[in-house]
């Protein structure tokens, strides 16, 4: 199964260190805006860590995952575009690839979702498809949020 140390270790590299802007305090990817009880610049490694484990790895079932590339991924889309919005990737990226088994797009990892992301024959072609979903995701918002457009780079770059 994936290994969440591996993961988080992968997201802090994106994430960052602090970030003071129109959302307050950002320190490894949390902000201050979004968790008001959390003491974003005395932040530590560890407990952002923790804090992945248990607002993101936990509830999304990523440990249920046997790929780290797909868990990676997910983690990252969940903390970037929700956890439910890369749960929905996930799944439509599977429904592209194999429309005649599709899953119930419903932003859930349950059993059947990891089952099937589990047995893929061709894990790559499965990544190609979630990567799509999460550019077309970015592109979908800076259409609709021309201002957003500063943050294409930082986005794309992340996957």
């Amino acid at each position: 199964m994936s290994d969440f140390k591996i993961s988080v270790t992968r997201l802090l590299a994106v994430e960052g260190g602090i970030v003071r802007d129109t959302d307050g305090i950002t320190n490894f990817g949390i902000c201050s805006k979004y968790n008001p009880g959390v003491d974003i610049e005395t932040l530590t490694v560890k407990r952002a860590e923790d804090w992945y484990y248990d607002h993101y790895w936990l509830p999304m079932h990523l440990f249920s995952i046997a790929r780290q590339e797909i868990a990676d991924q997910l983690l990252d889309a969940g903390v970037n575009c929700g956890a439910e919005t890369a749960i929905m990737m996930a799944q439509e990226a599977y429904n592209d690839l194999y429309p005649a088994n599709a899953l119930k797009v419903d932003g859930s990892l349950g059993a059947k979702t990891a089952l099937v992301i589990n047995a893929l024959k061709f894990p790559r072609g499965y990544m190609n498809a979630l990567i799509y979903h999460r550019v077309k995701h970015y592109l979908t918002i800076i259409e609709a949020h021309p201002e957003k457009s500063r943050d294409r780079v930082g986005w794309l770059n992340r996957i």
